[in-house]
């Protein structure tokens, strides 16, 4: 059975959005606290399950089967957009207030998740 690493990392992904947009509680995970504030600026928060969405999907960015020039940038974009999209909650508080109800936060979900998605496929 061969299995892909690079796709369990949706996991951690999945996990990470999950709690930030509090879909599920950030304590799933008995021993780690995904709303624990690792950094902050302002309205901004670097919260450790918004690192591990990031870093999930810089860690699928960076490990390429294609070189970038094939792709011409276009992962590069989705990479961005959807970084944007994890971060942006606290940025935009108009943008928070939406995303606190449960329907905004399913969608939003869905998009960040198919953005990893499809930077995984395009890779």
């Amino acid at each position: 059975m061969d299995v892909d690493w690079e796709m369990l990392l949706i996991v951690v992904f999945s996990w990470g959005t999950a709690t930030s947009l509090g879909i599920v509680e950030s304590t799933v995970i008995p021993i780690i606290d995904a709303g624990d504030v690792i950094w902050e600026l302002g309205n901004a928060s670097i919260t450790l399950g918004r690192l591990a969405s990031i870093g999930s999907l810089l860690a699928v960015f960076l490990h390429r089967d294609a070189p970038l020039s094939d792709t011409k940038g276009i992962d590069l974009w989705i990479v961005y957009a959807t970084i944007g999209l994890v971060l942006a909650p606290p940025l935009f508080p108009a943008f928070a207030d939406t995303l606190a109800q449960m329907p905004a936060a399913l969608i939003a979900f869905t998009v960040q998740s198919t953005g990893f998605l499809l930077v995984s496929y395009i890779n």
